[in-house]
């Protein structure tokens, strides 16, 4: 269980290195030394570093409350940002303020979402700060962290969602839907989404759905919304992660894959015993050679037959939908989404089957080499259609699974060499 530290004179140094190059940003007693407590922690993981202490160029000389590293990314936020806000209601008539790190120096100022989401938590917009020069607190509050990624129940976590009951006033949404379905087709097609998604809204929304599209919406409107609503239908993406703040939903959930086995928001509202079922019909993903996380980046291409019976036995689609017209309709606008993507520098874009992302999807990008393990160089998907597109991804993972294997043949010989070598 968390504990929390009460501090003297302790030192706190912005990180001089990015975030994912060994963050140094840290809290140092008087003699030095990292303080435990502070360090940011990913399952056991620290992701914090030491650096060298130097002058301070400001004094807190009241008590200030450490709340660890923001980062201004939605989903990452949620469930890393306000784990050590657990305790904040206690101490907050205190008047301390409270302090976060950056995830990356000079990102600018806090996000709107990210104040409201803290203003729910009773964190008021004028107690926040960042430390971005050295920094000498002279009494320094600092909550332990939850565990991260936030995705568990646990006594801290119903504290913070019982601070939030309290301060989310009643939010009137007009109309008051009972079906929602979570967009990510506004975003921008480099952001990571999967082709065909102004279809598939225009079907849900002949079934009775609302569509939403969460940048568009305070926070409080989301959460009224996913409180209110009997089924919730998500693109797969960081605005599911709201959800962690409702973990009393009455909704029946379910998630569309953008990512092949990528179910950690399934596992996430299955831990608070919320009816959550994915659709994982990934066939390949379209996504830039030089780039980080190019899977998560890239355009997904899913099996939309698989998608319309999956929806159907979860009852997300009327028996009686028509899934020839309306796949039809998916895979017009699929090769519509493919077009946009590929419109700039399709060179330097690949097509990877589900076989191949494992092995594609690496941080720096380098493993993005070309065809000789199941991708395919992305000029030859111009032009072609939805069903050429997916009978390129199958002979891809064909031609993926024919090269594991004589790989796996390769290994198996050497090591059969090797012991009678070894005999000999």
């Amino acid at each position: 269980m968390p504990t929390v530290d009460f501090v003297y004179n302790c030192l706190g140094l912005p990180s001089r290195t990015p975030y994912w190059r060994g963050y140094n940003g840290c809290l140092l007693d008087e003699e030095g030394r990292l303080i435990e407590s502070a360090l940011h922690r990913r399952g056991d993981r620290v992701c914090q570093t030491r650096q060298e202490p130097v002058s301070p160029a400001c004094v807190v000389p009241g008590i200030a409350y450490y709340a660890g590293i923001y980062q201004a990314h939605f989903g990452h936020f949620i469930v890393e940002s306000i784990s050590r806000l657990w305790f904040y209601d206690v101490v907050k008539d205190s008047g301390c303020l409270v302090f976060y790190h950056e995830k990356n120096n000079g990102q600018g100022a806090v996000a709107r979402w990210a104040t409201e989401i803290l203003d729910l938590l009773g964190v008021e917009r004028q107690r926040l700060r960042l430390i971005r020069k050295p920094t000498l607190f002279r009494k320094m509050l600092i909550p332990g962290q939850m565990s991260v990624p936030i995705c568990h129940p646990s006594p801290q976590l119903a504290a913070m969602v019982a601070t939030v009951k309290r301060n989310l006033d009643a939010c009137p949404v007009s109309p008051d839907p009972r079906r929602v379905y979570v967009s990510r087709s506004r975003l921008d097609i480099g952001s990571g989404r999967f082709a065909g998604e102004a279809a598939l809204e225009a079907l849900l929304q002949d079934h009775g759905y609302m569509v939403v599209h969460p940048q568009e919406h305070s926070v409080r409107e989301q959460l009224a919304l996913y409180e209110r609503a009997k089924h919730l239908v998500f693109a797969e993406g960081s605005a599911a992660h709201l959800c962690i703040l409702l973990p009393r939903m009455e909704a029946a959930v379910t998630v569309i894959n953008r990512r092949h086995r990528r179910d950690f928001l399934v596992s996430q509202f299955r831990n608070f015993d919320i009816d959550c079922e994915g659709i994982d019909c990934v066939r390949g993903v379209l996504m830039q050679r030089d780039t980080s996380w190019p899977e998560t980046k890239g355009l997904a291409i899913l099996d939309w037959r698989g998608v319309l019976e999956r929806l159907s036995r979860r009852g997300v689609l009327s028996p009686g939908a028509d899934h020839v017209h309306w796949t039809r309709s998916l895979a017009e606008s699929s090769e519509s989404d493919i077009a946009e993507y590929l419109a700039n520098d399709p060179e330097r874009k690949v097509l990877a089957p589900p076989e191949v992302l494992g092995y594609a999807t690496t941080r720096s990008g380098q493993a993005l080499t070309g065809e000789s393990h199941g991708m395919v160089n992305a000029r030859d998907v111009l032009g072609k259609s939805y069903d050429a597109v997916m009978e390129m991804l199958n002979r891809a993972a064909r031609s993926r699974l024919a090269w594991r294997t004589v790989r796996a043949i390769g290994h198996h010989v050497k090591r059969m060499l090797n012991s009678k070598v070894c005999r000999g």
